[in-house]
Order: C-alpha cells, then sequence, then structure tokens
C-alpha cells in the first residue's frame, strides 16, 4: 500500500462531500465549525432553535429584520452581525458550508477517520485507488 499525499486524499474527500445530501453535509460542517469554536453553524429551522438562540421577541424581530430570512427555509445561519440568514440548500447564496474548506479540516490531522458513516469507509476508498 503506497502512502497518499495530503492532496489525494483531499481529492477523494472532496469527490465524496460532493455525492452527500445537505442534512450530511450539515451535520459534518457543524462538527467542522463546534471543533473550531467558530460562529458559522448551521440551525435547523425551528420555533425551538429560534427560542433557543435568543433572550427576547425583540431580539429575534431584530434579528430577522435586519437579516435576510425567510421562515419557509429549512435552514439559517447567523451572519457577522448577529442576524439571522436562512437557506434550503448549498446552493444558496445565504449557505456558510464550503466543500473546500470542510475536505481540508476532514484531511487535517485525518479527521474523516472519525467519520466513515457519513463519508464511507475511506480507508478502504483509498486503498482501492492504489
Amino acid at each position: 500500500m503506497t502512502t497518499r499525499s495530503y492532496e489525494e486524499i483531499k481529492e477523494v474527500i472532496m469527490e465524496q462531500l460532493e455525492d452527500l445530501d445537505f442534512d450530511t453535509l450539515v451535520y459534518l460542517w457543524n462538527e467542522k465549525e463546534i471543533s473550531e469554536n467558530s460562529d458559522r453553524e448551521v440551525y435547523e429551522m425551528s420555533e425551538s432553535t429560534l427560542e433557543m438562540l435568543n433572550q427576547s421577541l425583540f431580539s429575534t424581530i431584530l434579528r430577522i429584520q435586519y437579516g435576510d430570512f425567510d421562515i419557509d427555509d429549512d435552514y439559517f445561519t447567523i451572519n457577522d452581525y448577529g442576524n439571522y440568514e436562512s437557506f434550503n440548500d448549498f446552493k444558496d447564496a445565504n449557505c456558510p458550508i464550503d466543500l473546500e474548506e470542510l475536505a481540508e479540516w476532514l484531511t487535517t490531522d485525518d479527521n474523516y477517520e472519525n467519520y466513515d458513516n457519513e463519508l464511507g469507509d475511506l480507508s478502504k476508498i483509498l486503498e482501492e485507488e492504489d
């Protein structure tokens, strides 16, 4: 078995990410964001989530008013100003998920090994391509 370079592993991970359903991408993105103590987590649209994130009704109204928010969307995130931006899928402008950034995080320190259920067994995939 040959040892693969960082770029080769990252390329295989990118291919896997491109084939994932959006809910799994959101899960992996949030895992990355939590591990990096980042503020770009993606939230599922629900009344309970909105209540959890706000101190008051007034706070919720302001975050919606000054953001780019549609209650009919499936997900939302908090922008740099603390306002809500909603979206439905990866292609929406408000979606913060960056596949390249996610692939880099998964490749670094072999983080991908912790997510075989989501990505498939990359160890086997990498061996098959030898």
